[in-house]
């Protein structure tokens, strides 16, 4: 590579990293290559502010009168389908975490922190609303069903490798979208198979 081109590649990396416009056009493969080593080196962070940056690069393109690049256009939403699948194994680690965390604690440590009769759970804005459930009133169901299905009476039919505890799914019975509370009583633990049966027999 000779001195002018590393200088170009410095300067574009500079500018992507920045989530700044460029104008200088860059081919689908080179893109590719800047969007993929920044995030390996960045992070979401960094991938962010290099997709702000391709973007409105292709909106100046557009402002050019040349036609934008299709395969741009889709190589930005591979990227940012892979942030958003990022996002969410980050959110399910993160919850499984904190449920680990409250099941380990006693029954009396947890039962504090269990939240009363009525409670209305807080809700998230992430692409869609959801609701943002207690792990407490989780690991305290789980908990209490010591890994047996409240409805069939059946084992868990495995154990998690994140962490070790019985596969039940704690089902809320009358669900959150209808109003219902993100309390121990409003919960039964089920098997995967019991589970789907609440929500599809």
């Amino acid at each position: 590579m000779n001195y002018s081109s590393a200088w170009a590649y410095l300067r574009k990396r500079r500018q992507l990293l920045a989530g700044e416009r460029y104008t200088r056009t860059m081919n689908i493969q080179a893109t590719k290559y800047f969007l993929e080593q920044i995030y390996n080196d960045e992070g979401e962070i960094g991938l962010r502010n290099a997709l702000k940056s391709v973007k409105m690069h292709a909106a100046y393109y557009e402002q050019q009168g040349k036609s934008a690049l299709p395969t741009i256009s889709a190589l930005v939403k591979k990227f940012e389908k892979l942030l958003s699948s990022a996002r969410s194994i980050d959110d399910r680690l993160d919850w499984d975490m904190k449920v680990l965390q409250s099941y380990r604690l006693s029954v009396e440590k947890r039962k504090k922190k269990l939240p009363p009769k009525g409670h209305k759970p807080s809700k998230g804005t992430v692409t869609t609303e959801q609701f943002v459930r207690n792990p407490d009133v989780v690991a305290a169901r789980l908990h209490h069903a010591s890994g047996i299905c409240d409805d069939c009476k059946e084992p868990a039919p495995f154990i998690r490798k994140s962490n070790g505890l019985p596969f039940l799914e704690v089902h809320h019975i009358v669900t959150l979208a209808n109003g219902g509370d993100d309390t121990f009583e409003n919960t039964v633990a089920l098997c995967p198979n019991c589970h789907r049966r609440r929500h599809f027999g």
